[in-house]
């Protein structure tokens, strides 16, 4: 009894300390960067599918084209 006595106050004194999530600055489009890895041919399926993403969440998000950014391969 004791234990679950202590238990219950563990959870009541976390819980009163957590912040509630609020959504006040929320960061737009501008603020965020978009990195992606650059197909090296038409056999990089790997990169096929980067680009895919990278192009989708782009048009879904209004992610300017100034934050996006390709890694390449030397």
């Amino acid at each position: 009894m004791k234990h679950f006595i202590v238990f219950c106050f563990f959870i009541l004194l976390c819980n009163s300390l957590a912040k509630a999530q609020t959504y006040a600055n929320i960061p737009g489009p501008e603020n965020v960067l978009v990195v992606y890895k650059q197909p090296t041919g038409p056999m990089d399926t790997l990169g096929w599918v980067f680009d895919s993403v990278m192009q989708y969440y782009t048009t879904a998000r209004n992610i300017p084209a100034v934050n996006v950014v390709r890694l390449m391969k030397f």
